[in-house]
Parts: structure tokens; sequence; C-alpha cells
């Protein structure tokens, strides 16, 4: 029988097979530009829905489809354009600064 390089994933929980391939430098480097991202999407759905808007709604205000919404609010977050950025900033009141302010690694 050969033995295996890595430890088989199955059994483990996905935290901790996270916490063994974010030992792997290219792959933290992959899964820090992939998290920033989600970062991104994430936050502003966050601020839609504290400000009481529904993805349609968000969409009729902003002048545009709710898949385009939709896409806003994922991984494709970050090929946003500015101009999109700034109408979801002024619809939401909340400053384009805070919106794109990242928390800092502690």
């Amino acid at each position: 029988m050969a033995a295996k390089n890595k430890k088989s994933p199955l059994g483990s929980s996905f935290d901790e097979w996270l916490d063994d391939e974010l030992k792997d430098e290219e792959f933290q480097e992959h899964f820090d530009s992939y998290k920033g991202q989600l970062d991104l999407g994430n936050k502003l759905k966050s601020i839609a829905e504290e400000q009481g808007y529904s993805v349609r709604g968000l969409a009729k205000a902003m002048g545009t489809s709710p898949s385009q919404v939709q896409r806003m609010f994922s991984i494709t977050a970050t090929k946003c354009t500015l101009e999109t950025l700034m109408k979801f900033s002024v619809i939401t009141g909340v400053d384009l600064h805070q919106i794109l302010k990242t928390k800092k690694a502690s």
C-alpha cells in the first residue's frame, strides 16, 4: 500500500482541512484574493439589507436588473464599475469610502 502524500479530507471537518491547506503559501495567496472579493459582495448585500432594500427594490432604484444586483453581491463584486458602486452609495446613503474600506488582518 502506497503512503499518502496528504491527509485525506474525508472524515475531517472543513475547518481542519482549510487550516491544513492554508499552510501552503500559494493556496493562502489564492484564498486571500477570493476572500477579499467575497467580503466586498457580502458587505454590499449587508448594507442593502440594513437599508431595507430587496434585490428587486435595489435593482429598480439603481436602474438595473435583479440579476445584476445578485452579481454585485457575489464574488464578481470586484468587477463592478465605479459608476455602479457610486450609484449604490448614493441610493443606500453609505459613503463610498466606507463601502470600500477593508478590515485589517489581525
